[in-house]
């Protein structure tokens, strides 16, 4: 009898811990769903330039915290400028911000007073390239 007592505790345990081992997998099945999604949408924000890439952070010509310093339109800006590259005009930096043209010529000019940015005009275009801080 003792036997039969003692295989029973054992099999009510074993049901016990079976319940718990079921609770945890599915458990880490939803975590790794969320990780999954959440890693796509990352990389999918990242394509879009709806935010940066940290590894890129190391190596900007402008410091972040400098970068934060600035109001948000001009930080688009500046942001714009570092994903195009040296040598980008006012009409470049408006087709990626999506915003008009004379509005960017604005916020370069304003950027280049505070000298973040550098001007160089070739004949009646201006070409704009980001000051290394």
């Amino acid at each position: 009898m003792n036997i039969e007592v003692e295989i029973t505790r054992i099999n009510n345990k074993h049901a016990i811990l079976k319940s718990r081992l079921d609770k945890l997998e599915k458990k880490i099945d939803t975590l790794l769903t969320f990780y999954v999604d959440l890693q796509t949408y990352l990389d999918t924000a990242v394509k879009r330039g709806r935010i940066i890439d940290t590894q890129a952070l190391d190596n900007l010509p402008i410091p972040v915290i400098k970068l934060l310093s600035l109001p948000n339109h001009l930080r688009k800006t500046v942001m714009a400028l570092l994903k195009l590259g040296a040598h980008s005009s006012a009409e470049d930096i408006a087709a990626v911000t999506k915003r008009a043209r004379a509005l960017e010529s604005n916020y370069l000019n304003q950027l280049e007073h505070f000298g973040y940015v550098k001007k160089k005009r070739e004949s009646r275009k201006a070409f704009f390239t980001a000051v290394q801080q």
